[in-house]
């Protein structure tokens, strides 16, 4: 891995990598897009700052850790996704039978590995978002779904996502709410060619904390609480 800047980590990876570390983490990112030639992901991680800014905002979470998830859940694209599979390897980075059939799914693991070694990133709440941005998990914090939502809401694709005007009207009720929509149109409409068991357990814990949510809150109206 070639670094621009001081390298701060052990590299013993054979796959030459271009990416910028001169320790201004916000400029150094958008640096290694453009050094790579990834304008798409580029635009794209600067639309889901800005989003998750926004989300984080009016849920009166930490704006500087959901910054920096955002920032960085993509950043694996420096890494030619043909050698995602190989560079997990190569840095123990723990992947299973699934994601090394379907290597997209090791993105978020490798973008998480990338914050801690090359960018120092130590917070756990925030290594954990970068981890899970793709298929969320069970029992996510206001952070993991933040990042989450804002990377769907803004996806990297042409054209409007088919679930965003949901998605964000559900904003208003909570997060587990928006996430839910996602995860519930792409299972229930067979966009996965086979779906992470972390979103299947997301979809299943979300249900049941939005459930729950709602029973609490009809048992308060009905006793005048």
């Amino acid at each position: 891995m070639k670094t621009i800047g001081e390298s701060m980590y052990n590299n013993k990876s054979k796959i030459d990598i271009n990416i910028v570390n001169k320790g201004t983490i916000l400029s150094d990112v958008f640096e290694s897009f453009n050094l790579n030639d990834l304008s798409i992901i580029s635009s794209h991680t600067s639309r889901v700052v800005n989003l998750s800014k926004i989300i984080a905002n009016k849920y009166d979470e930490d704006e500087e850790k959901v910054f920096l998830a955002s920032l960085l859940h993509d950043i694996a694209g420096v890494i030619s996704s043909k050698r995602w599979v190989e560079f997990c390897s190569e840095n123990s980075i723990a992947i299973s039978d699934l994601e090394r059939k379907i290597p997209i799914l090791t993105h978020q693991k490798i973008s998480k590995w990338i914050a801690s070694n090359v960018y120092n990133i130590t917070d756990s709440e925030i290594l954990s978002a970068i981890e899970c941005h793709t298929t969320l998990k069970k029992n996510p914090s206001n952070t993991d779904l933040i990042v989450f939502i804002a990377d769907k809401i803004e996806w990297d694709q042409q054209g409007e996502p088919p679930y965003k005007s949901a998605m964000l009207n559900a904003l208003d009720i909570s997060l587990e709410k928006s996430a839910l929509i996602y995860i519930s149109y792409v299972i229930d409409n067979n966009l996965l060619k086979v779906p992470h068991p972390w979103i299947l357990e997301a979809r299943f814990a979300l249900e049941r904390s939005i459930k729950t949510t709602h029973n609490t809150t009809s048992e308060q109206r009905s006793t005048g609480e």
